[in-house]
């Protein structure tokens, strides 16, 4: 069995393999991969949708991912993310205000990068749900 994976590690392993797999996957398919129960693939599954902003849709029981409404995927050097990162942050200075889109743009970035970058990352992710 698949030892139980953190939220964030297991939506990250639900988009890929749903990338990987454009037949799509069963609720309970995805239950018995990352051995938890299918009310938690449901929810990670909205979580997939309505947090991180990747479209997942049920196309008769089998879960897969609406590549109409994604932008194709970009490969950054760390130096490139930590601008995007910066200038983003930057920005968030400024405005003082939660946005999700924020949320989940960094979330993204922090999953990918090299953990003391990503640590750092998930700091200012904490920081916005102070406003």
């Amino acid at each position: 069995m698949v030892d139980r994976l953190k939220k964030t590690e297991r939506l990250i392993k639900i988009w890929v393999i749903l990338h990987n797999n454009p037949q799509g996957y069963t609720v309970q398919e995805m239950a018995d991969r990352f051995d938890v129960d299918i009310r938690t693939i449901y929810r990670d599954l909205k979580a997939l949708d309505s947090e991180l902003g990747i479209p997942v849709y049920d196309d008769d029981k089998r879960w897969k991912l609406n590549y109409e409404k994604m932008l194709p995927p970009l490969r950054f050097t760390i130096p490139e993310a930590l601008n995007i990162f910066l200038a983003v942050r930057l920005m968030v200075g400024y405005d003082k205000r939660y946005d999700p889109n924020m949320d989940a743009t960094f979330s993204k970035l922090g999953s990918i990068l090299p953990k003391p970058l990503g640590e750092q990352v998930q700091k200012t992710v904490d920081w916005m749900h102070g406003f």
